[in-house]
């Protein structure tokens, strides 16, 4: 049975795990979090995924200090194809890989004004960009440093319910070919990409877990369909229904109201697998599980990765439908318990450095939303076992 064959068989509807991607304005720093920890074995282990400056030692020039709200210049997007990070502090754009490392960077020319959102049509390769009044999608400049962008759609006016109100934020639906937005005034709407009110129409999210207007940022959750929508005041986040109620928790989004983290000045999803659960060893520290990529249906560049683990041993890895499985899983001997349906991956060397990883092509036929945990066992030349902890990988859609 092939690898991809294997994981489709395994593959199973459980609540969606993912990371949000926010801009700290005071410190022009991109984290990237969860939802706040609940319980050791259903939840986030780690609510900071990463953190990193938009300033690069760089002679190209990259975004810079962000003033805070209620400035509204400066967003993030995400492209979960190639799993990168875009940012803008309204007069720049930039590319960077997740871990900060800078790719590419151009001005902004679009608009004469500094733009307040940015999203990304992942599918495309193409970004959606908005000062505030206007929107257009462009396709990045191939140059690393420079270029112009071309205009693909636009510029057209957005909708607006009390204009002159501007919007501080777009995003991209790739569900129902749309846009997300929201304003000044606390309104978050669903656009069409001629401007017009879309066909989710729009809600009021002032009030609601406390936000206050101006909003600085909207999210689309993907891993659901139809979407959920994450809107931010800057210091706190809510997670929404398209009609305007609060969305139901999931295990990456602990609460459907949550605080940020700095003063979040625009906001984008990551279908990002989170690690959960603590690992254990029968001599010495535990492994630890990571990965790289996004869980992506089509996408061939996601690696369920293995690091702390004892050089020069044994790596199996497994992957099972259930979420949640008791503390003890794995008997010696890496015999999986009864009841949690671990099903062996592939049998792992680790190098030197205590590493190893595992191509894991996502199938296209994947359903979105769609859940596996993966788990490491290690055997070391003196024969002693370690466990891992474990990985949440939910399927979103581009």
């Amino acid at each position: 049975m092939t690898r991809s064959l294997l994981l489709l068989v395994l593959f199973a509807a459980l609540p969606s795990a993912q990371s949000l991607v926010g801009l700290d304005a005071s410190g022009s720093l991109v984290y990237e979090l969860t939802g706040p920890k609940r319980q050791i074995w259903n939840g986030p282990t780690a609510r900071i995924l990463e953190l990193w400056p938009t300033v690069t030692m760089s002679a190209c020039p990259t975004p810079i200090a962000f003033a805070p709200p209620p400035s509204l210049f400066g967003d993030v997007a995400v492209d979960g194809k190639l799993d990168r990070v875009w940012v803008t502090d309204g007069a720049t754009i930039a590319e960077y890989e997740p871990d900060g490392t800078l790719l590419r960077a151009f001005p902004q020319l679009v608009f004469a004004t500094p733009i307040s959102g940015l999203g990304m049509d992942a599918e495309l390769g193409e970004l959606w960009i908005t000062d505030g009044f206007q929107a257009a999608r462009i396709l990045p400049p191939t140059e690393a440093c420079g270029g112009v962008a071309t205009v693909t759609v636009g510029p057209l006016t957005l909708f607006s319910t009390a204009p002159p109100n501007p919007a501080t934020d777009i995003e991209w639906d790739p569900y129902t070919s749309s846009l997300w937005v929201c304003d000044t005034l606390g309104n978050v709407g669903n656009l069409n990409t001629d401007g017009s009110l879309g066909p989710e129409g729009g809600f009021v999210a002032t009030g609601v877990c406390g936000l206050t207007p101006p909003l600085t940022g909207v999210a689309v959750d993907v891993t659901r369909s139809p979407v959920r929508i994450f809107v931010t005041d800057g210091t706190r986040i809510a997670y929404f229904e398209p009609n305007g109620t609060l969305a139901e928790p999931t295990f990456g989004t602990t609460s459907e109201c949550q605080a940020a983290t700095g003063e979040m000045l625009g906001l984008a999803f990551a279908s990002r697998a989170v690690a959960f659960g603590v690992g254990s060893s029968t001599s010495g520290a535990p492994p630890a599980i990571h990965s790289s990529g996004q869980a992506i249906p089509g996408n061939g560049n996601f690696f369920v990765e293995l690091r702390k683990a004892a050089p020069i041993s044994l790596a199996t890895l497994y992957v099972s439908p259930h979420a949640v499985c008791p503390l003890g899983t794995f008997e010696l001997m890496a015999l999986p318990r009864l009841g949690c349906d671990w099903g062996p991956v592939g049998l792992y060397f680790v190098d030197s450095e205590g590493r190893a990883s595992s191509p894991q092509s996502v199938p296209a036929s994947f359903p979105t939303g769609r859940q596996m945990v993966f788990h490491w066992v290690v055997m070391d030349a003196s024969l002693q076992y370690a466990w891992s902890d474990r990985l949440m990988v939910t399927a979103g859609g581009i």
